[in-house]
């Protein structure tokens, strides 16, 4: 099992974040869960196997990780 956190620049794209870890550590996207509560968050939301929006999470990410 993995515990690896990203940390991106505030204007980076997450889902690339995303698909770089997938490749690097070889792991399927299906296969990571990822939390987000802002607009920027919605593709890695939705790319992930699991995607968890946050209480104060804005409605295009709580869309996203339903």
């Amino acid at each position: 099992a993995y515990e690896i956190t990203i940390v991106t620049e505030f204007r980076r794209v997450l889902f690339r974040s995303l698909a770089y870890f997938c490749d690097k550590y070889n792991v399927k996207a299906e296969n990571v869960m990822t939390f987000g509560d802002g607009e920027n968050d919605v593709g890695m939301l939705t790319a992930a196997g699991f995607g968890v929006s946050m209480g104060n999470a804005m409605d295009a990410p709580r869309k996203a990780a339903e």
